[in-house]
């Protein structure tokens, strides 16, 4: 118990030297190469505030073959407005695309808040526009944004640094929640968090137990806790 609350300690501090790293075939798929000396914050290489996580739920709210994509960071918080429905069929390299671009769109450069539904997307030769409004707002701090998509529509929530997903033992995935802090209650740690992370917890029978915590940062698996 102090042994891992010592070694959270010093992973935000930025000084975490890496001891034993399990990579589990359930999890997301990892980088291979992995650091073995500190724990670099990643905004000293990417300089942006929000991480954006994309996947599919089906009926039941269980993330589509287990699958979360992370594509980028940006300093935007860039989101779905709602209730509008969009009027044409947007697949994720087009959602990828349209936040990209609204992102460093040079014409909104001076404005903090500001809305768009109308895009030109690029596909090798192919041009096609689409309509799908967004709205772009200036971030002020670290945050994420997630992008669901369910039944053929996307939607959008803003969310806190950290996003805990529970992965029962049939490996099924569903987002449970997202806080500001490093939660784990069974090993009675509560930290602040400076950076953005994924907690996968693993649970075991109709109890939901709880059998495994792995820690995740920019794709790498940082730490796994039983």
């Amino acid at each position: 118990m102090k042994i891992a609350a010592v070694v959270l300690i010093a992973l935000f501090c930025n000084c975490l030297a890496y001891t034993q790293i399990i990579q589990s075939k359930d999890s997301i798929i990892l980088k291979e190469k992995i650091p073995t000396n500190t724990a670099v914050h990643p905004y000293e290489n990417v300089g942006a505030l929000v991480s954006y996580y994309f996947w599919e739920e089906d009926s039941l709210g269980y993330i589509v073959n287990q699958e979360i994509k992370k594509p980028f960071l940006q300093n935007y918080f860039i989101e779905c407005t709602l209730p509008n429905k969009a009027k044409d069929s947007v697949s994720y390299a087009d959602m990828i695309a349209m936040i990209g671009s609204f992102a460093h769109d040079a014409a909104y450069k001076n404005e903090l808040v500001v809305e768009k539904k109308n895009f030109e997307i690029i596909n090798n030769v192919d041009k096609r526009k689409v309509y799908f409004p967004f709205v772009r707002e200036e971030a002020e701090k670290r945050g994420s944004v997630i992008h669901i998509q369910k039944n053929g529509q996307w939607i959008s929530m803003r969310r806190h640094m950290v996003l805990y997903i529970t992965i029962t033992s049939d490996n099924k995935w569903k987002y449970y929640y997202s806080s500001d802090s490093l939660v784990l209650h069974k090993h009675k740690i509560h930290l602040l968090s400076n950076s953005q992370y994924l907690v996968l917890t693993y649970l075991k029978g109709a109890k939901k137990s709880i059998i495994r915590l792995c820690i995740i940062m920019q794709d790498k698996m940082l730490l796994t806790f039983f």
